[in-house]
């Protein structure tokens, strides 16, 4: 019979928030970045239009804004306003660097979801199993019981960290720690790995260990 250690409900769902939480921000960082922004500085050419601390010739400059304003401006005018804006002392006005930046932390922001999607997908069935040939940790290879060299629960007693040290491929010896909070059912599981890897050296838990 196959008993199964299930990763926790928190640590499927995990990716998921950071997935949410880049997709929000994303959505708010793009609309300033293509729309907010944009319009902002649109409202503002209009606002020195009818200002009196603007110079005839920053009023003459201020004019050749296109009339469908920021969108139809081209880079080199966005960068000439720059400079207007800077000289005249208003204040918020988005520069071409700064509109740029903006739509570069949404393509951040979109690789973080992405990557959160990924994670998601390689944990959601993420789990330890333990049957009659051996125990098998995720996705890799199973560790017959005769493998299991060392099981050390000096870091457990009812939850905590189980280390579990195995006989690999070319003689060589390798670790992997079993998380009690990060997997349900562990305690189960681990009863059935100390019963099974009968040749394992049994290191029992530290005195003092919290219940």
């Amino acid at each position: 019979m196959a008993i199964t250690a299930r990763l926790g409900k928190w640590e499927r769902r995990r990716p998921l928030v950071f997935a949410l939480l880049a997709l929000l921000t994303a959505t708010w960082f793009a609309y300033d970045g293509w729309y907010g922004w944009p319009q902002a500085d649109n409202a503002l050419v209009r606002k020195m239009l009818h200002s009196r601390d603007v110079s005839p010739a920053d009023r003459k400059q201020l004019k050749s804004w296109p009339k469908g304003g920021w969108f139809q401006a081209s880079t080199l005018v966005r960068r000439s306003f720059d400079r207007l804006v800077y000289r005249s002392h208003f204040s918020g006005w988005h520069s071409v660097i700064d509109i740029k930046n903006q739509r570069r932390i949404v393509m951040l922001l979109a690789v973080v979801f992405l990557g959160a999607i990924a994670w998601y997908i390689a944990v959601r069935r993420r789990r330890i199993v333990a049957d009659e040939s051996g125990l098998l940790l995720g996705r890799g290879p199973k560790i017959p019981w005769n493998d299991i060299v060392r099981i050390d629960n000096s870091h457990w007693r009812s939850h905590g960290e189980v280390t579990i040290a195995y006989r690999s491929s070319g003689d060589t010896t390798r670790q992997a720690r079993l998380d009690g909070v990060a997997f349900e059912n562990l305690p189960l599981l681990l009863n059935e790995v100390a019963a099974r890897a009968v040749k394992a050296q049994i290191v029992p838990p530290a005195p003092g260990n919290p219940v």
